[in-house]
């Protein structure tokens, strides 16, 4: 039995739960007995005014899941794709949460059925969305709404949907009439805004020092780097995995940066990922960029917890752009943190090892992921030892940053 569930997700300032404005979390497959009976497809619109991103799903290691992108632009519809892969026969209940970037709160639902015949080729994948026939299952988009409120329509038993709020509909499907269930539409009266008019102040202001703005060439499209104006890159990502980074989705946030990053990468471009908490250790050896589902699964490996190692943490950094070393490319250490980077006071063989490696075009860029201003001092002066730069990424519509910073620093000067 393969079903579709759509989702259409609008954004109510006033709700902060993901199951409010979701009024059925249980999907039933019902009785399984031949493969690709399993799938479920949850097709999610984005109708907030903002893009959006699908950070993770939890609960699903008795699932293969694909999805046709993890990116939601305002008003887009993305598709994720859920196969159950039964071992045995028997009831089942599953609880699968998602996580958005416009939520801090999973979105939870519960998939369960029955499975009367185990298939015999359990390591088939699941299907690609070319590879089910549309026709045995369909969906119309709404064409007009008379209110915008949060719902879900659910298609089951292979039905068609049609979205109406004005009378059932009957229509026929493989010879067969399916009745669609009326809607009633619901007014919702929003709440009265108070605007308070703060006291009049003298204010001193401190304006800030501009770093002058590098121009890209408009002849490389966003997505791509080109070889004639871009130089193979040698990426060391040098990331905190203390506790701390857990918090406020951090760690999250620097996650879908990286993967942005990721995408215009050539095989000429390496990216390794060494990690400290309580000790430092090498996640992902210097990989080229075109295994990228590789690179992707050991950047979604990194989870926070423990205390910090910094010092460490950097040593290791070092050894592997040196043991990866591109010569005439951007070899560069993204030293990613949550807080200020404490080297000590009396320690002078970090700073050393900092300057020693800028001689040997190695440099270093800091980067803070929604950290306290306070800490910038101790970044800013890394960055500058190691004649690199300082980056703050504050929010998820700054995950171009890391890219757009690459694409400085790799720039092919003209003669």
């Amino acid at each position: 039995m393969r079903a579709i569930y759509t989702f259409i997700l609008f954004y109510i300032p006033f709700l902060t739960l993901a199951q409010d404005f979701i009024n059925k979390t249980v999907f039933d497959l019902g009785e399984i007995e031949k493969l690709n009976q399993e799938i479920i497809d949850l097709n999610i619109t984005n109708s907030t005014d903002s893009k959006m991103y699908l950070l993770r799903i939890d609960g699903v290691d008795n699932f293969e899941v694909k999805y046709t992108s993890k990116t939601f632009e305002v008003g887009e519809a993305q598709v994720i794709r859920f196969k159950y892969k039964p071992k045995k026969k028997g009831k089942f209940s599953e609880n699968i949460h998602l996580y958005f970037s416009s939520n801090t709160d999973p979105t939870s639902i519960t998939i369960k059925g029955e499975v009367l015949i185990v298939p015999k080729n359990l390591l088939q994948a699941c299907p690609d969305f070319r590879q089910i026939a549309t026709a045995t299952t369909n969906s119309f988009p709404q064409e007009k709404a008379e209110i915008k409120i949060s719902y879900v329509n659910f298609l089951d038993n292979n039905s068609f949907a049609v979205k109406s709020i004005e009378k059932p509909i009957l229509m026929a499907k493989n010879q067969q009439e399916v009745m669609v269930q009326k809607t009633t539409p619901v007014e919702l009266v929003p709440p009265k805004t108070i605007t308070l008019k703060s006291p009049r102040q003298d204010s001193i202001i401190h304006i800030a020092s501009v770093e002058p703005e590098i121009i890209i060439p408009i002849s490389t499209p966003p997505n791509e780097l080109s070889r004639n104006e871009f130089k193979p890159n040698n990426i060391i990502f040098l990331i905190d995995a203390s506790m701390s980074m857990g918090k406020n989705q951090k760690l999250e946030l620097l996650k879908a940066s990286m993967k942005e990053l990721l995408i215009p990468l050539r095989e000429i471009d390496k990216i390794a990922i060494v990690s400290y908490n309580d000790e430092a250790k090498v996640v992902l050896p210097s990989t080229t960029a075109n295994n990228k589902p590789f690179i992707e699964a050991s950047l979604d490996s990194v989870v926070a917890g423990g205390f910090t190692s910094g010092n460490k943490g950097l040593i290791k950094a070092y050894e592997v752009a040196y043991t990866s070393f591109i010569e005439g490319g951007n070899n560069q250490i993204y030293l990613v943190t949550d807080g200020a980077f404490k080297i000590g006071e009396k320690n002078e063989s970090i700073p050393r090892l900092i300057k020693d490696a800028a001689e040997k075009e190695i440099f270093i860029t800091t980067v803070g992921i929604k950290n306290e201003r306070w800490t910038e001092k101790t970044l800013k002066e890394i960055a500058k030892n190691g004649e690199g730069s300082y980056l703050r990424i504050e929010d998820f519509k700054d995950i171009n940053a890391l890219l757009n910073r690459i694409k400085e620093q790799s720039l092919v000067e003209k003669k």
